[in-house]
């Protein structure tokens, strides 16, 4: 986390007042006086005023030094109370800085408490851990004193954060020394922090270790293959250093521990010597230069143990992770296709009028669904950035792959701004992209449905027919899509009537809905969504990615 990087005044230092100099004109006024008198008037007694002169001399240079040290008593409490405002805004942000940081890097403990305020598996690229607390510089510079050596106490209090959680980034490495068991209890903190940090579908774990660490296997990244990056925990021993830090060091996040230094393996950027249970320092780190003293962050096998049978509870009941195996981290088209060959050549599990395709592999195998035999229609939610518009492409292009343009075609509406289904409109299959960019075109093209409708009715009718499936030269079958339901119906609330009806009667005239949205339940009302069969929850992480 960065630091404050403020600047802050300083209160100007009280200036010393001048020495009180001899009141001259003052004591030359009386004798002036006191001689012109008497020679006017010749009287002896206008000279008494002659006297005057030395008790007025005094008397003013004592009212002049009384007044410089009342000034100096006024500046000097003023510039204590400044002082005073001016430790408190410092404390602030320095007690504001410390909870955000901690916030952003919870400690192990507060992990396996619950009371991380930090979302889990919140990141692919969150390989920030929190080694302890100590020192961290502030950001905060002082300036406006009129010399470099005023308000020194100040300053150096000001420039650094106590109680900091101190922070390494394991992409560069980490070695962790120290005599037995102290380094293990380093390394199963950090180790906690990255699994509840990072997704079990994208980050595998690794365990290079004696038996000691047979727990860590109960954590759902152990069985990830093959995972796009792997934590690697090495327990370094005489002669096995080098050989994993070829095999395993590069494009790891590699956590070793060690009794010595020596022992431990190429590609540990960061360095931390345990020296007791409230010690540890610091030794070596790409973005700290001197070596720094902290209090260690030490778990103990017991609470990291429970810890990762609860991550993996929680895995399996998110569907990240199943008795089969983890979800695949990723899949292309190609291999998507591939996948689902053997299930759609299947007779029994596409219907031959039907919408049938692959949309996704899990850990069972790849997953077929037909639109037409589980439908007739299809709501998807899910939070931003959770894969809704992925998992649309991905079921456009798959239907696309296995039906012609004669079997289906593709109505797409992307109230996104229509970056999301642009490779799609070059499709056969695609007879129009909607988008909320040209808000005319897209009125007209939502209201011809209505008038699509009508025409598949009067063919059904001529026909004789009941459903598309009875017509002699059956009409494609229309799909639409629309991402962002929510939007679309925030700028045509009209159009809600006519999806209703396109979903009551869509089943006979072979139009079906793909419709995608956040939140479902506050957007698609009880008569739109009691004709979708069909319904999707995208995750954060279980969202689908397929690749073109």
């Amino acid at each position: 986390m960065s630091t404050v990087d403020e600047n802050l005044s300083l209160p100007p230092a009280s200036s010393a007042a001048p020495p009180a100099g001899f009141p001259l004109l003052a004591t030359v006024a009386p004798l002036a006086a006191a001689g012109l008198i008497w020679s006017i008037t010749g009287s002896a007694f206008a000279l008494i005023f002659a006297v005057l002169s030395p008790l007025i001399a005094v008397a003013s240079m004592v009212d002049s030094r009384r007044a410089g040290r009342k000034r100096r008593r006024t500046e000097t409490a003023a510039q204590a109370d400044a002082v005073a405002v001016l430790r408190v805004a410092i404390t602030e942000r320095q007690a504001r800085w410390r909870e955000d940081a901690w916030q952003q890097t919870p400690s192990a403990r507060d992990i396996v408490l619950g009371r991380a305020s930090a979302a889990r598996w919140r990141q692919t690229d969150a390989t920030l851990v929190t080694l302890g607390c100590g020192p961290a510089p502030s950001g905060i510079r002082l300036g406006g004193a009129t010399a470099p050596n005023d308000h020194r106490e100040l300053r150096d209090w000001a420039a650094i954060i106590t109680d900091a959680p101190i922070v390494v980034d394991l992409t560069h490495g980490l070695g962790i020394v120290g005599a037995a068991p102290l380094p293990e209890a380093l390394a199963r903190a950090v180790l906690v922090q990255l699994c509840f940090a990072l997704p079990p579908t994208d980050v595998g774990l690794d365990l290079d270790t004696g038996p000691e660490w047979e727990w860590a296997a109960a954590f759902p990244h152990d069985d990830v293959r093959p995972a796009t990056r792997h934590i690697v925990l090495h327990q370094a021993t005489s002669g096995t250093s080098a050989r994993t830090a070829r095999d395993r060091g590069q494009g790891r996040l590699l956590v070793a521990v060690a009794t010595r230094l020596d022992d431990l393996p190429p590609g540990c950027g960061t360095v931390v010597r345990v020296i007791g249970p409230g010690r540890a320092q610091l030794v070596r780190s790409p973005n700290r230069a001197p070596a720094i003293d902290f209090f260690p962050e030490l778990l103990t096998r017991a609470a990291a143990t429970d810890f990762a049978a609860a991550l993996t509870r929680q895995a399996s009941d998110a569907g990240l992770v199943t008795s089969a195996g983890a979800i695949p981290v990723g899949v292309t088209l190609t291999d998507l296709l591939t996948a689902g060959g053997s299930a759609t050549a299947d007779p029994a599990s596409v219907a031959p009028t039907g919408l049938g395709c692959v949309i996704g592999v899990g850990p069972a195998g790849p997953v077929l669904i037909d639109l037409v035999r589980a439908g007739p229609h299809a709501i998807v939610g899910g939070t931003t950035g959770s894969g809704k518009s992925e998992l649309l492409t991905t079921w456009v292009a798959s239907l696309a792959a296995v039906h012609s343009a004669e079997q289906v075609n593709f109505l797409l509406v992307d109230f996104k701004g229509g970056a999301a289904f642009a490779p799609l409109s070059r499709l056969p299959h695609c007879v129009g992209l909607i988008t909320d960019l040209d808000s005319q075109t897209a009125a007209r093209a939502l209201a011809s449905l209505g008038a699509e409708l009508r025409f598949r009715e009067r063919m059904l009718s001529t026909a004789g027919a009941r459903n598309l499936t009875e017509l002699e030269h059956p009409l494609p079958r229309l799909v639409i899509v629309v991402d962002e339901f929510a939007a679309m119906l925030g700028a045509f609330p009209e159009l809600h009537a006519l999806f209703v009806d396109i979903a009551a009667r869509g089943r006979s005239l072979g139009v079906h809905l793909i419709l995608c949205t956040q939140r479902p339940a506050g957007v698609v009302r009880d008569a739109l969504m009691a004709n979708a069969a069909c319904a999707f929850r995208c995750g954060s992480i279980t969202g689908l990615t397929a690749r073109p």
